[in-house]
């Protein structure tokens, strides 16, 4: 079997506010920037479209149609799939922190809603509780297809949860969409995203909100990444919003697998794939 033909992804890190059309006005531009660079996929951080109060949160928060209106038009204006990090979703009196993912046709392939929501509590620090603000995701794992490359998708606090990354072992990408505290964020964001590439053998991107929320004063860590499935980190975008453009190489996910066949090991319904050496 050949090797699937390279994937060129858009990874951008922003500074979202609590004006949703500021914000779609911005991630507009960084599209058409994505499309004019011939890229298949652009990715964008949780909370993209408004980072905000919960009570703004829940005043904003659409149901699926509402979002699918709103955003299936600009996929097929600049001909690219979008992964829109993590978008309010109502369902009824619930409000979901989702993640929308469309073809480059504007077609919706799938909606995942986040499984784990993030408590931290401390008595030095703000404490912060998204219990309070979302329902736990119903969705499960969800997992789609775009340009021939299977990608795990995944929001913030699910990055801690293993045996939930799991469910992604044998996919080509695993993408986590986030906002993590600077406290956090510096003490753990790195070392995760690098033991979920080496435990799943697989490419994983992590775009990131950065800089200080003006309503609720919380600081995002940033540090949008790239780490290959060697565990090898290949890009850092630090601090300021930014995007950067990359082209993942198939060949990188089976020479690791060939190397290391860990995942046969532990999934023996798992093949090696087969090269044909040139």
């Amino acid at each position: 079997m050949s090797p699937k033909a390279p994937l060129k992804v858009c990874l951008v890190q922003m500074n979202s506010c609590s004006d949703l059309n500021k914000n779609l006005l911005e991630c507009e531009a960084r599209i058409k920037h994505a499309a004019a660079n011939d890229c298949d996929l652009i990715i964008f951080p949780e909370c993209v479209l408004l980072w905000a109060k919960t009570e703004i949160t829940h005043r904003e928060a659409k149901d699926r149609q509402g979002w699918i209106d709103l955003l299936s038009p600009i996929s097929p204006k600049y001909k690219i799939a979008i992964i829109w990090g993590g978008l309010g979703e109502r369902a009824g009196e619930d409000v979901f922190n989702s993640s929308f993912i469309f073809d480059c046709e504007g077609e919706l392939i799938n909606v995942y809603r986040k499984t784990h929501l993030f408590q931290i509590f401390s008595s030095q620090q703000k404490s912060m509780d998204e219990t309070k603000i979302y329902q736990h995701g119903d969705t499960g794992p969800i997992i789609v297809e775009i340009s021939g490359w299977s990608i795990g998708i995944s929001i913030c606090y699910d990055l801690r949860f293993p045996e939930f990354v799991r469910n992604y072992a044998g996919c080509d990408l695993i993408i986590n969409t986030a906002a993590f505290t600077k406290r956090t964020g510096k003490a753990h964001w790195e070392v995760l995203m690098r033991a979920r590439a080496i435990e799943n053998q697989s490419y994983v991107i992590g775009s990131a909100q950065c800089g200080v929320n003006q309503l609720t004063s919380m600081e995002a860590y940033g540090h949008s990444l790239l780490i290959d499935p060697w565990g090898e980190l290949i890009q850092d975008l630090g601090e300021e919003p930014s995007c950067e453009i990359f082209t993942l190489d198939y060949k990188r996910i089976i020479d690791t697998r060939e190397q290391i066949p860990s995942l046969y090991t532990s999934f023996p319904g798992l093949r090696p794939i087969q090269v044909e050496k040139s």
